[in-house]
């Protein structure tokens, strides 16, 4: 596993009191996050929310801070949180087996929770979105709102096209969330199965069962196939084909986590839910101050 050193570390500067993050992944949601709660900010001192709805595997760090900022501003409210597997091409299509399976776990999770707010990180065409609050309405939650972290989409947009959805929340429009997205299974330690599940598993289960091709770096990738930044397609296409860095990649993909990588994934889960408690706090500073 190379992320932990891809990833560099922002250093607490005592003249200006910055938090210490582990990861500058996570410290760069701190602008979506702010913006979006300013907009949930009455909602949530209201306590309008019965239950956060997260839909995987991206949604889950945004759906902690927002859980742990619920819990600061209303100490004594119950908050359920459900994580839900989600994605444009593994949403299950309406009617099937997999979509009951899908409609059955929903209306399982949230029996007795009638406000909802499904929160995602980040939307393309927001076609997804809806579809997820389509079936969270069918499961019987009565009203629903979104909380989008970062969308290509604007707001009203959105809104427009989230039928079940009463209200829908921007943080912050068009920035990139590729290196954010590029780590999420390891920042939370779960994944989606290659195999429709509503439900995640462990991600050492599912790089136990299925390997780890998904989930090795873009890092790697380069360095197995000798690819330098910034090269072109076009300069480094017969290096994709060769039969020996192939067998290179196929053997890499076969592999389990060492005890090693179990050693460092869980630390990485670990310093994640660091970054999660602090990334809470400066929002709630921000947002909340006088």
């Amino acid at each position: 596993m190379e992320n932990k050193n891809k990833l560099e570390v922002i250093t607490e500067r005592a003249e200006t009191k910055e938090p210490i993050f582990n990861f500058l992944e996570i410290a760069g949601l701190k602008e979506g996050m702010v913006n979006l709660v300013r907009k949930l900010q009455t909602n949530i001192d209201n306590g309008k929310y019965d239950a956060l709805v997260s839909d995987e595997v991206g949604g889950r760090i945004p759906t902690l801070i927002l859980r742990e900022i619920i819990k600061a501003r209303r100490p004594e409210a119950k908050i359920d949180t459900y994580f839900i597997a989600s994605g444009k091409t593994y949403f299950p299509q309406r009617g099937s087996e997999d979509y009951n399976k899908l409609i059955k776990y929903i209306r399982d999770i949230i029996e007795g929770d009638n406000n909802v707010l499904l929160v995602t990180q980040y939307v393309h065409s927001g076609k997804t979105l809806a579809k997820l609050a389509g079936a969270l309405q069918e499961a019987g939650a009565s009203h629903i709102d979104a909380a989008v972290l970062n969308s290509l989409k604007e707001e009203s947009e959105l809104q427009k096209h989230t039928l079940c959805a009463e209200n829908v929340f921007v943080g912050t429009r068009d920035s990139s969330t590729y290196e954010f997205d590029e780590h999420t299974s390891w920042f939370t330690g779960v994944a989606k199965t290659k195999d429709y599940s509503p439900k995640l598993k462990l991600l050492q289960e599912v790089i136990a069962q299925e390997g780890r091709g998904r989930f090795i770096s873009q890092q790697e990738w380069m360095e197995i196939f000798d690819i330098k930044k910034g090269e072109r397609y076009q300069d480094f296409k017969t290096r994709l084909e060769d039969p020996e860095k192939n067998e290179k990649w196929d053997a890499r993909a076969r592999e389990s986590l060492s005890e090693a990588e179990l050693k460092e994934l869980r630390e990485t889960i670990q310093k994640a839910r660091e970054d999660v408690k602090t990334l809470a706090t400066g929002v709630l500073e921000t947002v909340w101050s006088k």
